[in-house]
């Protein structure tokens, strides 16, 4: 779920369970407890892990190192939507063979 803001635009991830509050309210606040990439105008980059998301990811790396990670993801599909190659991103999303809403 986006979120533009004045100096940066923020990405939300939203698993199914979470798409309700999202999908008919998106005005609502973004919370400081949730997961979120964050673009600025500078070009920066910030991510926030929620607690629950990091306690239940499965890899051991530390949480700056999946803070890392998802913000590269994240950089990596930039590059290509700027281009106007957005399929490449669904065609590396489909690659995954998961259900998007997991």
């Amino acid at each position: 779920m986006p979120y533009v803001e004045s100096d940066r635009v923020v990405f939300v991830p939203v698993t199914m369970a979470q798409s309700f509050k999202y999908l008919f309210n998106p005005w609502r606040r973004l919370e400081p407890s949730e997961m979120w990439i964050a673009f600025d105008n500078e070009g920066h980059v910030s991510v926030n892990i929620a607690r629950s998301d990091y306690l239940n990811y499965r890899d051991s790396l530390s949480f700056d190192q999946l803070c890392e990670s998802l913000g590269q993801l994240f950089i990596g599909f930039i590059e290509p939507f700027r281009k106007r190659e957005g399929s490449r991103i669904i065609d590396r999303l489909n690659a995954l063979k998961i259900n998007p809403y997991t």
